[in-house]
Order: structure tokens, then C-alpha cells, then sequence
């Protein structure tokens, strides 16, 4: 149960980042979309961090490996691969 909780905290904090580029086109006042885009930042960023709390620490050292841009380039090295503790 705690699993699926967490799931559905990734699953609104990417809708509200999605929802964030689609408010331009959206038929609302400018007061009312410059109210939505800084709420829909705070509460996706509540989202993303609570679900990130609940999967637990190495969720969390998984996904900041792949959001480390020291990492995006640099080849796989099989050496690395067999073991994991060398990061």
C-alpha cells in the first residue's frame, strides 16, 4: 500500500509539471495562471519529495545519479557494473 502511495506521489508531481507549459493555451485570466504556475511548482516539488521519502534512500541515490551531470557522459565501464559499491 505504501508502494502505491508513493507511486501516485511521482504520478501527480509529473502531472503538475506537465500542467505548468500546457496553462498558456488554457482560457483563464493572466492573474489566475500566474497564481497557478508558482502553486503547481510547490506542490509538484511536495509531490516528487514526499513519494521520494516514502521509496527511501536508495531510490533517492538511484535518481540523483542519473540527474548528476558529471554522470551523462561518461561511459559504462563493465569494471563499475559488477560492482556497485565503487560509486
Amino acid at each position: 500500500m505504501i508502494k502505491k502511495i508513493g507511486i501516485l506521489m511521482f504520478i501527480l508531481a509529473v502531472a503538475c509539471w506537465i500542467a505548468i507549459p500546457i496553462l498558456p493555451f488554457m482560457p483563464i485570466s493572466n492573474a489566475i495562471r500566474l497564481t497557478l504556475v508558482p502553486t503547481l511548482i510547490v506542490v509538484a516539488e511536495i509531490f516528487f519529495w514526499s513519494g521520494t521519502a516514502i521509496f527511501g534512500k536508495e531510490i533517492v541515490r538511484k535518481f540523483s545519479k542519473y540527474l548528476n551531470p558529471l554522470n551523462w557522459f561518461k561511459k559504462n565501464d563493465p569494471e563499475n557494473a559488477e560492482n556497485p559499491e565503487n560509486d
